[in-house]
């Protein structure tokens, strides 16, 4: 996990919301699911109707998620190991992100990034949301694929920013 804390129950809402909000794609990647809190959301707001698939890097923390909300796609590893799988299926997919951007490695960053960028040029991205905890991005490439006016999430320990981008 790259925070200290999970996502609050205010910011899993709002990435759920914002992850929805206006789209017709039947279908959720998220990346880094950690203790499941956003994954919950999306799975409550979608009503089960809408397949998602979630990845996270820790073992212990995927198991414990896919016995918890057995409707779920989950899978144990590095999103950037994993990009056709997370994919397969899944096009015009929305991609809700928890990765700590500002702590990946220049290497990890890298990687994480040309996964994302060939499945958005793929077609397989239609929205991509990503929230942070500063209002600002850690490199100049993320702008392109998480837009550029974050939304504030107050009600999370620390504030947090939502940021979207239509693919």
């Amino acid at each position: 996990m790259g925070a200290i804390l999970p996502a609050t129950r205010a910011l899993a809402r709002a990435m759920a919301k914002t992850a929805m909000h206006g789209r017709s794609e039947s279908s959720i990647i998220e990346i880094g699911a950690g203790t499941g809190r956003v994954t919950e959301a999306l799975w409550r707001l979608s009503n089960g109707k809408i397949r998602i698939r979630a990845i996270e890097a820790n073992k212990d923390l995927a198991d414990r998620l896919r016995r918890r909300l057995p409707g779920i796609e989950v899978f144990s590893g590095m999103f950037e190991d994993a990009p056709e799988r997370m994919f397969s299926g899944m096009e015009r997919a929305t991609v809700v992100s928890s990765v700590p951007l500002f702590s990946l490695q220049d290497d990890s960053r890298a990687a994480f990034f040309a996964s994302l960028t060939a499945g958005i040029k793929r077609g397989g991205v239609g929205r991509y949301v990503q929230y942070t905890y500063w209002p600002v991005l850690p490199w100049e490439g993320a702008k392109t694929l998480c837009g550029t006016d974050p939304k504030l999430v107050a009600l999370n320990f620390p504030p947090a920013w939502i940021w979207s981008q239509d693919h």
